[in-house]
């Protein structure tokens, strides 16, 4: 997601999923993951 707050101010914010395979279970832990961030950029 983006969302242009100002024209100075631009908010973004995105989510994903890592889906272990057959790789990682060979070799250790296999669990799958979820990752989440909010970022903010500030122009001048």
């Amino acid at each position: 997601m983006k969302w242009k707050a100002t024209d100075h101010l631009t908010i973004e914010g995105g989510y994903s999923h890592f889906f272990a395979g057959s790789y990682l279970s060979d070799t250790g832990p296999s669990d799958d993951a979820d990752f989440g961030y909010v970022q903010a950029s500030v122009a001048f």
